[in-house]
């Protein structure tokens, strides 16, 4: 991989984390704004209501969380590996990975013949 392309891939991989922090960010500020607006000045079955609706909502989020998590993982992952010089290595088979396929999802663990035979099995 050639140097400028690397260092374009770093730059997208930090911006990438930097995305995915400020999603986990809003998503804990947009719950807890939303439970003091349900509950604020309601008369008690309209707040029981209001934080049934909440409840399902957070269930929602707790899932979008975990999904930001997970890719925010792999995606400090994909860093140490680039500061080690493995960015970029299929963990299946150990050829490089594209770098088309890295420009689309610079934290990819696989090359794309690897990931279809992951996803086929």
């Amino acid at each position: 991989m050639e140097p400028e392309e690397s260092k374009k891939l770093l730059k997208k991989l930090h911006e990438v984390r930097d995305k995915l922090e400020q999603d986990l960010e809003r998503l804990a500020r947009d719950t807890d704004e939303t439970e003091q607006e349900l509950t604020a000045g309601l008369s008690y079955d309209d707040r029981v209501a209001g934080l049934a609706a909440l409840a399902q909502d957070r269930e929602l989020d707790l899932s979008l969380e975990e999904k930001v998590n997970m890719l925010l993982t792999r995606v400090n992952e994909a860093i140490k590996e680039f500061q080690k010089g493995e960015y970029g290595i299929c963990k299946s088979c150990g050829k490089p990975i594209s770098p088309e396929r890295l420009e689309f999802l610079p934290y990819v663990e696989r090359c794309i013949d690897c990931q279809r035979e992951q996803e086929t099995r």
